[in-house]
């Protein structure tokens, strides 16, 4: 209201990742801790997501990276495993059976494989 220049839409919208494959989207759910969505075609291929992961990781430098994925999408969770994602285990969200993944900046014992080295 009132005024001209850029509007930072980070803290309400998140930020987001696109492609003609598909793309991710991370929001803010506490300081430093990021959910993330992401949908891609099943032709996708595996290196444009981490590449995405990667960059997000190097622009933003979370702490955590969450998300929670239907049981039924077998697919998803071995595509979020392969991202360097580990699982919490299975849990109730919203009435359907999810699966808790979490990525963590120095924590993770996938991180190295997740950084290449």
């Amino acid at each position: 209201m009132g005024g001209e220049g850029e509007l930072d839409g980070t803290p309400l919208l998140g930020v987001f990742y696109t492609s003609d494959q598909g793309g991710m989207l991370f929001h803010e759910s506490d300081p430093g801790l990021w959910e993330g969505h992401w949908l891609f075609t099943a032709r996708a291929p595996y290196g444009m997501a981490l590449a995405m992961v990667k960059q997000f990781v190097y622009e933003m430098d979370p702490k955590l990276l969450w998300g929670s994925i239907g049981i039924g999408n077998r697919a998803a969770r071995l595509f979020t495993r392969r991202l360097g994602f580990t699982s919490l285990g299975v849990r109730k969200r919203l009435g359907h059976e999810q699966e808790f993944f979490v990525w963590e900046r120095g924590l993770s014992v996938s991180l190295a494989t997740f950084w290449g080295l």
